[in-house]
This record gives structure tokens, sequence and C-alpha cells, in this order.
């Protein structure tokens, strides 16, 4: 017969086991929750939405009105709080904050109204850059709205 040492230690060794396999599980699901949605990480290699593509591809050309045209007339960016709402509006955010930086898409997650991208986005004469959340809408095939947040 074991003794009761023996079979707790048994016991706590099964549990650590089960947790690090559920941990493990979770991990690589990839699968998170924001403002009530699940969202599921797809592979690196998921199309991007044609006007996010532009949009990305604009930044890392350094082309601002390739930037400017992914955009609805009346698109809007919430820059960590702050709201740039129409083409003028974004032209100048972009002149002044984004043509010369370079964007590298981490992660995509494919929503319902458009995607969301983890990014490292590396500001004009910046050597380290930020990871950010940038959570696209996409509207008859331009960008209606995203919401940049630091991630």
């Amino acid at each position: 017969m074991l003794s009761e040492g023996v079979r707790r230690r048994d016991l706590m060794k099964s549990m650590f086991f089960i947790t690090l396999a559920a941990s493990a599980f979770t991990s690589s699901a990839c699968s998170r929750s924001q403002g009530g949605a699940t969202m599921t990480t797809t592979q690196n290699n998921e199309k991007l939405p044609a006007p996010v593509e532009q949009y990305v591809t604009s930044v890392n050309s350094q082309d601002l009105e390739g930037i400017v045209n992914s955009f609805l007339p009346d698109g809007l960016i919430i820059d960590v709080g702050r709201h740039i709402k129409g083409s003028d509006a974004i032209r100048k955010w972009a002149d002044d904050e984004v043509v010369g930086g370079k964007l590298d898409v981490l992660e995509r997650h494919p929503t319902d109204a458009g995607i969301d991208l983890l990014v490292r986005f590396t500001p004009p004469g910046s050597n380290g850059g930020f990871r950010a959340w940038y959570r696209y809408t996409v509207k008859n095939d331009k960008i209606e709205q995203v919401d940049l947040t630091y991630a």
C-alpha cells in the first residue's frame, strides 16, 4: 500500500502536468477575446484585405497618397485616443507621423468587419519602434476606421 506522502506527491505531479498541458494548449490555440468578440490567430500568410494591404505597402514605401487613398473620404483613425477624421486630416497625420517609418506585421486576426493586426511600427527617425494593435474596419474596399493602441 502506498503511503499518504507518495500518493500526495503523485497527485501533485499529475496536477502539474495537467496544468502544463492546459497552458500549452491555450497558448497554441492563440485565441483572444477583445470587446466581447473572440478572434483566432491565423498564420502570418493570411491575406490582408486589399485596402489594409495598400496601407501597409504605402507606409513602407513612403507613399503619402497611397496611405490617404486606402481610407474612405470620411475615414477615421483613432490613434491612442486621438481622432483623425477625413482625407485632409489623415494626410497631415500621415505626413507628420507615419511617412518615413516602417510597419512590420507580426500577427493577423481576421474579424467580421475587417482585420486586427499586431504590428511593430518604427516612426521616422527612431531606432526602436513599438508594438501596437491596429484594428481595421473595412467598408466598400476602403478602410472605414482603424483604432491604434499600444500592445
